[in-house]
């Protein structure tokens, strides 16, 4: 190899220093015949216009329900007005588990069945993966750094599609394993835009979602409702929405209830002890558009 030019550094160098004085970490960079390049970016008037101009094109097509392709990102071909009702369904499925269960995971299993088996949906696993890891970390979590991170996580991701669906259209299932146990929640879009939660670790429902959702689970006896209820009641608290599922022979019941206003964690005590209430967790999905 007479000389080589790599692009770009791991870390940048120190721009006010003379070449031949930086000392890199990597001896190979500290070889005559080695050049390497910065982070130039769009530093030059030529690159500034180009860039202007793919971003301005990119810009209209999605406006116009298209995503041709992406800047850092692996393309996607066609149109998204068929998916774009599922890129919050998924992001919400995703975040999910981390609001309801702390258990590390170490794997991902995302089902596409129905109509969507037959649709590129990469942007909807990616939607998936950034609600789920939104939730564990205050870094900013992208379509483009999501894959990254987890494989840093050791969190392994697999992804399958099946044209076999009875019930629903379409049907989008997130299977959450960790050593002790699997979880899986499931969700489908009724109409233009109305997300719906049909499966919740095992509980069958068809429960709209919304920006707050208190998920509780609780001994299946009378009474429970009217105390949760006068308890948020007390507390200023509105529900919207309520959904009670319960599995077969089983004396627990899961309760989706759809409220106006996140919930404080005083009164997530109060909730906590309430004579039957057995968890509570709150589903925040106001982030997510």
């Amino acid at each position: 190899v007479a000389a080589a030019a790599i692009d770009v550094f791991d870390q940048e160098p120190s721009y006010d220093k003379k070449p031949g004085e930086q000392q890199y970490k990597n001896p190979l960079l500290d070889l005559p015949n080695c050049i390497v390049t910065p982070h130039l970016g769009a530093s030059t008037h030529e690159a500034n216009a180009n860039v202007g101009y793919a971003v301005t094109d990119l810009v209209a097509k999605a406006l116009q329900g298209e995503l041709v392709c992406a800047v850092n990102m692996p393309s996607v071909s066609g149109s998204l007005a068929d998916l774009k009702p599922y890129l919050s369904l998924c992001e919400k499925l995703g975040a999910i588990y981390y609001q309801a269960e702390s258990a590390r995971i170490r794997k991902v299993e995302i089902v596409y069945s129905g109509e969507l088996a037959g649709k590129d949906t990469s942007f909807l696993t990616l939607s998936v993966l950034k609600g789920f890891l939104s939730i564990t970390t205050s870094e900013r979590i992208s379509y483009v750094n999501v894959k990254q991170h987890l494989t840093m996580m050791g969190v392994e991701v697999v992804e399958s599609k099946t044209t076999n669906l009875e019930k629903y259209t379409n049907l989008v299932t997130v299977r959450f394993l960790s050593e002790e146990k699997t979880l899986s929640v499931s969700g489908t879009v009724f109409g233009q835009d109305t997300e719906v939660l049909v499966d919740f670790f095992g509980y069958r429902m068809d429960f709209e979602l919304s920006p707050f959702v208190l998920a509780m689970q609780n001994n299946d006896i009378p009474g429970i409702i009217g105390r949760v209820g006068t308890l948020l009641g007390q507390q200023n608290i509105n529900i919207a929405t309520m959904h009670w599922s319960r599995k077969k022979d089983k004396m627990r019941a899961q309760s989706f209830l759809s409220i106006d206003s996140p919930v404080d964690e005083t009164t997530l005590a109060a909730l906590r002890s309430v004579d039957g209430v057995l968890r509570v967790s709150v589903l925040n999905f106001s982030h997510i558009d």
